[in-house]
Order: structure tokens, then sequence, then C-alpha cells
């Protein structure tokens, strides 16, 4: 969810920041505290086999970060590096324009790495699910912004009751997954995805979580997959807000601000949307909650400026934008807690 914030928010400093926690009695034990520089690794590969195979140039594709789009294309030879990347696990995507060709895989990214291979990835072509995710506003509806979309193939056989565990998000090693965020509207496109049966949800703390199933196929997209967030009052939130910024002053556009949280969200669907749910399933699922969310992010907007809904705790919150060196700062937020953090981002 993106709302519009203050361009006097460009030149705040961290001192500011932190005085502000400290006198609204949020995010305790901050004193002292600064934005720490994140360790980062570098990715390198070649896919010019995407060429040989979809008879696209390579600068044809582009690159993602856990669903974020990098700014970043292959060269027309079909080398890829990926320099500054955080570390910890991510899932590079490179997809091309239509999201119909590409590939998806989760890797490590290690602190000061000198170049991991990016191989062994399983380009395809593939299917298109979208759709446009709404929350809860009053007596009516709004599109939300900048918020992420998760599938999961075969999903729900994950969750079957008598055997199924809950899902990790981001999904564990061995699981195939998709990831992209909503536009200023609230629409969500994702691809390639191999053919057969998805899980897709999302989740924003406050509301009910939402998901549903469906299948793709050669000559079957899946269109108008809209998830809806009901108002939940009794679910725990925080809000994380601010700008990110080059130099103390220009603010800059589509960076990413996430979350890595100590402890799990796990936001419920209501009792309805998962019946229906295992309706479509065709079998019985375990009970809920269905996702253990270790990861929430959003977008900036042209001001830079965002606002990120998280859950309360013990989390670390990382500024980036590719090309810049990432930043982050851990946090202890209590329910309601507003807390303003600008993340200045320089050249490496």
């Amino acid at each position: 969810m993106q709302q519009a914030l203050s361009r006097n928010r460009l030149g705040a400093t961290l001192t500011a920041v932190v005085l502000v926690a400290i006198l609204s009695g949020c995010a305790g034990g901050l004193l002292g505290m600064v934005l720490q520089l994140v360790t980062v690794g570098k990715l390198v590969g070649d896919v010019q086999d995407l060429k040989d195979r979809f008879f696209k140039d390579p600068d044809e594709y582009q690159v993602f970060f856990d669903g974020y789009l990098l700014g970043k294309r292959p060269e027309k030879s079909g080398e890829l590096e990926l320099d500054g990347l955080p570390s910890g696990r991510h899932l590079i995507s490179v997809i091309d324009e239509d999201y119909r060709t590409g590939f998806h895989q989760s890797v490590e990214i290690t602190p000061g790495q000198a170049g991991l291979q990016l191989s062994d990835y399983n380009a395809l072509e593939g299917a298109v699910i979208s759709g446009k995710v709404e929350r809860q506003a009053g007596g009516g509806r709004v599109g939300v912004a900048d918020l992420l979309v998760v599938a999961v193939f075969d999903g729900a056989s994950a969750l079957r009751e008598n055997g199924g565990v809950i899902i990790t998000i981001p999904p564990t090693d061995d699981t195939t997954y998709v990831m992209g965020y909503t536009n200023s509207a609230g629409n969500y496109r994702l691809g390639p995805c191999a053919y057969g049966s998805w899980l897709v949800t999302t989740a924003l703390p406050g509301y009910y979580a939402d998901a549903r199933v469906l299948v793709t196929s050669a000559g079957s997209d899946g269109r108008n997959e809209d998830l809806y967030l009901a108002g939940q009052p009794l679910d725990n939130s925080a809000t994380v807000l601010g700008s990110v910024t080059q130099n103390g002053l220009e603010g800059l556009a589509d960076a990413l601000v996430y979350t890595d949280l100590d402890a799990a969200y796990e936001g419920q669907l209501t009792a309805e949307r998962a019946t229906e749910v295992e309706n479509l399933a065709g079998f019985s699922l375990i009970d809920g909650p269905w996702f253990a969310w270790t990861r929430l992010g959003t977008v900036s907007d042209a001001a830079g400026a965002y606002s990120l809904r998280t859950n309360t705790g013990q989390q670390t919150i990382i500024g980036f934008k590719y090309g810049y060196q990432a930043k982050a700062m851990d946090l202890n937020l209590g329910p309601d807690d507003a807390f303003q953090l600008d993340f200045d981002l320089s050249r490496p």
C-alpha cells in the first residue's frame, strides 16, 4: 500500500528519525542505532540460450529480484552480471516483456561473493497469471499498490490434509514459485508460469490474507485472479514509512524497501475464502494459517516516498535500488507503531 508523503521528508536526517521514534514511544531501544551497510554479493551468468530457444535477444529480457524489477538487462551477447545484490536467499527472474518466456531461480547470495554462477536454471515458455489486489476501505474497495504477490506451483497439494505443512514465503529451495509486485492501480502480472496447478496469495498485516487456486495450460492463462484483503482489526500491525534518496536530496523512484522478519507473519484467510480455496483444490487442506511470510516489501513512488505495512516484533528493514549500496536498520516494532525511516543511498 503506497501513500503520498510530503516532499520535506527527503532531507530528513537519521538523527531526526531516531528522535521521532523515541518521542513517539515506538521501536524501543533505538537510541544510538544507525543505518548499516548491507552485505552484498555478485551473480554472473550467460543467458544466450534464451535466444537459442525462444528467438529473442537476451537484452529483450528484464531481471527481477524477489519480484522487484531491477532495471537491469543482460547484454546482447547474453552476459549477465549483477553486482551489489543484498545477501541472503532471493529469487532471480529473467523474463521477457510479455512474461511468456524466461526463468526463475532461487539463489543464496553470500556476502563478499566475487561471482556466483547463475546456471542450471530451467528456462521455459509458460502461462501468465494476472489480476488485481484490493483492500477494504470504509464501505468500499481500493487497489493496493506495490504489494508482493506470490504464486506457488502445486501449492494446494503442499497444504493437503494429513501430511501438508504451512508454506513459507519466500518458499523453500525445492518449491517452484513466482513473485511480483502490484502496480500503482493494484494490478499484478506473474510469468512465465509452468503449466499446471498454482496457488496465488498475498498478505498485508492488519487485513485478512487471500488466496486462489487456478490451473494454467498452453491455451489458458490465469486471468482475473483477483485478491481481496478484508479488514482484520485483531491483526497486529505496524508501519515503517519515509523516503529513499540519493545524496540526501533527490528522491529515488522505484526503490525496494523490504523487511526480513525474525518471526514469520501468519496471515489468516477468512473462513469463507478458505472454504472456496478447498473447493477449488478438490480436497481438504490443513487448518490455517497456510502461509508464513518471512519477508514483506514495497516500492517507493516517483518522489522516493514509501510506506511499508509490516508485522510487529523484531525485524530488519532494508532499502535497496540497483546500482546503489543497500542499507538496513534493525527494529523492534509494537502494535500500531508508525516509525519514520529515511534511506539515503549512494553509489558503491
